[in-house]
């Protein structure tokens, strides 16, 4: 959705990155010009940094200062990790808005708008005969309920029943795992 993203909006723009290398090396193959230069840059990019450290949000928030764009990957605050949850891309995009003092101008991934245009065009279906499945219910469930498409909660992820009952989101249905999705899916 990103790459996407910035192919439309940002092609001939040099993009600051904070990311991992895996986010440098899909901006590559999309032809996509990088920099390390504050003052050179013509948009931010903030994602997932496991790296990420004072001197990346120095980095952004100077960057920032110029008004350029600021850009996110996606809204994940906290992903699942093999022993605990661990900061992901929402925590570094929301450190950086901290700091210079500004919203990001988009952030991409479930549910934004930009992620469900790109869903509905591969799809050869309408979406009222679509089915989300997924974990969270504020990026998967959002962007099924967003994108008017039937929503299954997999209770086996990062939502936990206190979370769904505080949710303002609603799955059409909720299943403690994927072995029970033909209970859905049967219907």
């Amino acid at each position: 959705v990103t790459t996407r993203y910035l192919r439309e909006r940002h092609a001939d723009d040099d993009l600051l990155c904070i990311g991992e290398s895996g986010l440098l090396d899909q901006f590559a193959e999309a032809g996509l010009s990088t920099t390390d230069d504050v003052d050179a840059a013509d948009a931010l990019v903030a994602s997932i940094d496991r790296g990420f450290d004072y001197d990346d949000l120095c980095t952004a928030l100077w960057a920032l200062e110029r008004e350029i764009p600021f850009i996110g990957t996606d809204p994940d605050v906290v992903i699942p990790a093999p022993e605990r949850d661990v900061p992901g891309s929402g925590a570094v995009i929301n450190a950086i808005a901290g700091v210079a003092e500004r919203e990001p101008d988009a952030v991409l991934g479930k549910p934004s708008d930009t992620a469900i245009e790109m869903v509905r065009e591969r799809l050869p279906y309408p979406p009222e005969e679509c089915l989300v499945v997924g974990d969270r219910l504020d990026t998967d469930v959002a962007l099924g309920e967003r994108a008017g498409m039937t929503t299954v909660l997999v209770r086996s992820g990062v939502t936990d029943e206190a979370a769904l009952a505080a949710s303002d989101i609603s799955p059409d249905y909720v299943i403690d795992n994927l072995g029970e999705i033909d209970r859905v899916i049967g219907r």
